[in-house]
């Protein structure tokens, strides 16, 4: 991961954490993975990963060139 990809990881998550009021209380990005505690119920945290997951290689891929269906 390069440090580009950690800006657009921390602003992805950000707006993420904005829009869907989401307390996140700490996160740390790694080589090749990320940490991330947050509040939420059980049942919500399926969803908010997912989410999280999705829109953060998707900015990282369009940032890269890379389209993907």
């Amino acid at each position: 991961m390069t440090e580009e990809d950690e800006v657009i990881i921390t602003k992805t998550i950000a707006e993420i954490a904005a829009e869907d009021n989401l307390n996140v209380l700490a996160y740390n990005i790694c080589r090749d993975h990320l940490h991330i505690l947050l509040v939420c119920e059980e049942e919500e945290l399926d969803k908010i990963v997912k989410k999280i997951k999705g829109r953060t290689a998707r900015m990282c891929n369009k940032d890269k060139g890379i389209n993907r269906l």
